[in-house]
């Protein structure tokens, strides 16, 4: 899908307008209004090509209605490889990875290393927005994400680490890189706003429960009160052992 001369010619035209975007002073009013339209794109993108395949998908399912072969060479080369993997697999269902995780998966996690802050500081918060707008990720996307964006989270910078916790909210699952460097942060971060970041997005399971609670005990209001909200959110009180209600409640009076 994306091997043609015309699609390479493009991609390098367009990766050296995103790097042209990526080098301007992130505190620029102008840099973020543009970062947001680079997103806005992203979308359209992506809404139009989930409509293309989606129709695919409806020609597909009508053709095996009707006993309809396909002989197209897309399909002639989905045969083949079944035959060559062994495998049940019928690859016309599987939907091709879409061109905003493939930007991603190719350019956008590269340019999270380069030396320049700006580039660093611009990549991820376009990450964020571009991940709060995707319905799903590519697995091979996600994981170079999940590598990525958790490197990233310990940047020297903290405002690239603040917005690189932010973006790992859609790649963490119990036990994960992504979750291990929140979890991490969440208490152990030299800048608050770091910490606050990463208790507000992280999920509460049996891995992070602890230091939730730990962060109640936080000599930062601001860190205390959003670790109150989150167990009031997303626990129950009675599923807490009776000592450590009595030592959340007065943890959360002194």
């Amino acid at each position: 899908m994306y091997n043609s001369s015309k699609f390479e010619e493009f991609m390098d035209v367009f990766v050296k307008v995103i790097k042209s975007v990526l080098k301007q002073d992130c505190e620029s009013p102008n840099t973020k209004r543009t970062i947001h339209f680079i997103v806005l794109v992203f979308k359209k993108i992506t809404f139009h090509e989930n409509e293309i395949e989606q129709k695919r998908l409806q020609q597909v399912v009508q053709n095996d209605l009707n006993g309809t072969i396909d002989d197209s060479n897309e399909a002639e080369t989905m045969e083949e490889d079944v035959e060559d993997d062994n495998t049940i697999v019928d690859y016309r269902y599987v939907s091709p990875i879409s061109w905003v995780d493939f930007f991603i998966k190719n350019s956008l996690v590269i340019f999270l290393k380069a030396k320049d802050i700006n580039v660093r500081h611009n990549t991820v918060v376009l990450l964020k927005e571009t991940l709060e707008g995707l319905d799903e990720i590519d697995e091979n996307t996600s994981s170079a994400l999940n590598n990525s964006l958790s490197d990233a989270a310990f940047n020297k910078d903290n405002k690239v680490r603040a917005w690189a916790v932010l973006a790992l909210e859609k790649i963490q699952s119990l036990g994960n890189k992504a979750q291990n460097a929140m979890n991490f942060l969440m208490i152990a971060d030299p800048d608050p706003l770091v910490r606050l970041c990463a208790l507000k997005v992280i999920e509460v399971n049996e891995n992070t429960l602890e230091n939730i609670l730990r962060s109640t005990r936080s000599q930062d209001v601001l860190l205390r009160k959003a670790a109150y909200e989150k167990i009031v959110n997303y626990c129950k009180l009675k599923n807490f052992p009776t000592e450590d209600r009595y030592n959340l409640l007065m943890d959360g009076t002194m």
